[in-house]
């Protein structure tokens, strides 16, 4: 069975302009997803890694010091076509294509590197689920306990039987940092959520994403502050 790893990179960056080479702790954005990857690469977690980019095509010190990157890595860099690099393109989008361009790969990972805080043994413990068998699709997760409503409507309790917060019943959010699925269920389903999934579960920091300035921000704070390397040790 072969287990690809697909990291797509976008040099163009609507809200945060530039956001994937933008420096936190002294290294690109992107350095630090690459990285741990890498690590779990190493372990077995992946038989290929892919670097999904349109880099080649904005060349500047950035997209060269990348793609650079991307060899020295030992990965594979896989130029994005145009049409996939549109603001209305979403990740079931670029998981379709690239089933179309790897059709020997039978487990598809996608990882985004605005999720600089996910960890070696997170991705590890993803491969291990989704290589089981036991289950078509895998992705990260965080528990949020609260009183949550969605269109004016409680989702995960009832105003009128008001128990503890820390007896609620805890709603999932995708943390967006990674997604897996095997070959089968992605044809299937088109989409790379499929109908049996496996959560891995993170904590908060993990669950960070780079989507806005203040994360970019926030997520800068941690790692000059020393939280992040306390929290690795």
């Amino acid at each position: 069975m072969k287990t690809g790893c697909f990291i797509p990179i976008k040099v163009n960056s609507t809200r945060v302009p530039g956001k994937n080479f933008s420096l936190v702790g002294g290294k690109a954005l992107y350095l630090w997803v690459f990285e741990v990857v890498k690590a779990a690469r190493d372990e077995g977690a992946f038989d290929f890694v892919v670097v999904d980019t349109n880099a080649a095509q904005f060349p500047s010190d950035n997209s060269s010091n990348l793609l650079d990157d991307v060899e020295a890595l030992g990965f594979i860099h896989h130029p994005r076509k145009p049409a996939l690099a549109e603001d209305t393109v979403n990740g079931n989008d670029l998981m379709v294509h690239w089933r179309q361009v790897y059709p020997d790969t039978d487990r598809f990972f996608q990882i985004f590197v605005t999720g600089l805080f996910l960890q070696r043994g997170t991705i590890l413990r993803a491969a291990e689920a989704l290589g089981r068998g036991t289950c078509d699709s895998v992705l990260t997760m965080v528990k949020r306990q609260g009183w949550f409503w969605f269109g004016g409507s409680p989702v995960n309790y009832m105003p009128g039987v008001l128990p503890r917060s820390q007896d609620s019943q805890p709603v999932m959010e995708e943390t967006t940092a990674l997604y897996g699925i095997t070959k089968a269920s992605l044809d299937k389903y088109r989409c790379r959520i499929g109908a049996n999934l496996v959560p891995i579960f993170v904590d908060d920091l993990e669950a960070t994403d780079i989507d806005t300035l203040s994360d970019l921000s926030t997520s800068r704070s941690i790692v000059d502050s020393g939280v992040y390397a306390d929290w690795l040790a």
